[in-house]
């Protein structure tokens, strides 16, 4: 409880304000590190998407 308080605190911040939101007891940003473009890069921990853009459309 004590770690979420810190955390709220934080984010309400006006530099880190518009970063992300809580999702669940994790944090999700809502910046894109582009970890998925660089070949064999995947998704980065905190990642905004579910799945690397256009995975959808080559599965297809």
């Amino acid at each position: 409880a004590r770690a979420r308080a810190l955390a709220a605190e934080l984010f309400d911040d006006e530099a880190l304000r518009s970063t992300g939101a809580p999702h669940g007891p994790a944090f999700r940003r809502r910046s894109c590190c582009l970890y998925w473009r660089c070949p064999g890069g995947g998704l980065c921990g905190d990642c905004v998407f579910d799945s690397a853009p256009g995975s959808a459309a080559k599965n297809r």
